[in-house]
């Protein structure tokens, strides 16, 4: 079970080192309407997303469970993230070729890429169940007359819900 956990960090780590060079990419194409060769910066945003979402413990939480509250974390992680992403570019070469606007942009494309591929992987695994063996129902009875009693029997109704 540990390996699969590690493989599952690295997985994401991977997935992160993409989409910190994606997005600012993308958002220097919106902002000039054609791509450039951001190397240097691309080089940085890619391997500062990983490092700071392993500091601020993203890879310790699990994609499976993933609510609003969890988004609200990611807004955050991405906030700070792109802040250092920036701040590292500004002291290389001082924001030579990214425009300002630039900045506005990578976080909130990056906050719905980190945000879409987390509700991809729960939607995915919630369909499919990948990594959960078949195993069998066991009968419960839950006392009780309160939502959060109906939210989990709607849960347990759906396929492979709880």
């Amino acid at each position: 079970m540990k390996n699969l956990l590690n493989k599952k960090i690295i997985i994401a780590i991977i997935i992160d080192f993409g989409i910190g060079g994606t997005t600012l990419n993308l958002s220097h194409y919106i902002r000039n309407n054609n791509f450039e060769a951001i190397l240097v910066e691309t080089f940085f945003a890619c391997t500062l997303l990983p490092i700071i979402f392993f500091f601020l413990g993203i890879y310790k939480r699990s994609w499976r469970y993933i609510s609003i509250s969890d988004l609200w974390i990611y807004v955050r992680a991405c906030l700070i993230a792109n802040i250092f992403i920036f701040l590292f570019i500004f002291l290389f070469n001082r924001l030579e070729n990214i425009p300002r606007l630039v900045i506005f942009l990578n976080f909130f494309i990056l906050v719905f890429f980190t945000g879409s591929t987390r509700v991809i992987y729960r939607s995915v695994i919630e369909r499919f169940s990948f990594f959960s063996p078949n195993s069998y129902k066991i009968p419960t009875v839950l006392l009780g007359k309160n939502e959060n009693v109906e939210f989990f029997i709607r849960a347990t109704e759906r396929k492979n819900g709880v």
